[in-house]
């Protein structure tokens, strides 16, 4: 199926071209450092220079933080994708979406998007064991002791919902005994499973 998905991303900021400043250039020199770039403290005999923190060691005055990244060169963005989910796939497996995950630096490639599939196991009266598909079958008595043709419900790949398959069971078969369909199981990528099925027998009242 496809299924549509909305996500926060970190994005390249276009607005000031990720320098993170308003506009390129300076605003003149520092004025806590005087232009020198630094400045320094005394501890006892000792003189500690550092990097001005208002100009990063620039000596001139930065521009105004950007508005639309805060200064971060970089913003989150929400971003709505439709994902396609392929057949047969196990829950909790990843799915990768080239490209689709965080893009900061102008010139390299966003990253990866990465998707874990979460799906029930089980849905209506199925329920899955890998490809394989494993379901509760109601058999009349008198078909159960005699034996006879049975309509049983299956998934169907190409209906994408459930179809019914004609199966002849032998006479005197018994409550919980299961029954093999080879190739009507769950459809991958890779083939498809069985169908498992479990007699239940239905008794009359009368």
């Amino acid at each position: 199926c496809d299924k549509k998905i909305q996500y926060s991303r970190t994005v390249f900021c276009d607005s000031c071209d990720g320098s993170g400043f308003s506009y390129r250039g300076s605003s003149g020199v520092c004025r806590r450092c005087a232009g020198s770039g630094h400045h320094q403290t005394r501890q006892g005999p000792m003189i500690i220079r550092n990097a001005c923190d208002s100009c990063n060691g620039t000596g001139q005055e930065l521009p105004p933080p950007c508005r639309d990244c805060a200064g971060q060169g970089a913003k989150n963005e929400s971003e709505n994708l439709v994902v396609k989910i392929p057949k047969g796939i196990i829950p909790g497996q990843k799915i990768r979406v080239s490209k689709k995950g965080h893009y900061i630096f102008k010139n390299s490639e966003a990253g990866n998007l990465y998707l874990e599939v979460n799906s029930p196991n089980s849905w209506k009266n199925f329920t899955r064991d890998g490809l394989n598909l494993l379901s509760k079958i109601e058999v009349p008595f008198y078909k159960a002791a005699l034996g006879g043709e049975i309509k049983i419900k299956t998934l169907d790949s190409s209906k994408k919902d459930i179809s019914e398959i004609s199966f002849k069971i032998q006479p005197g078969t018994k409550c919980n005994s299961t029954i093999t369909i080879t190739g009507k199981g769950i459809e991958g990528l890779r083939g498809r499973g069985d169908f498992y099925g479990t007699i239940s027998i239905e008794v009359p009242d009368n």
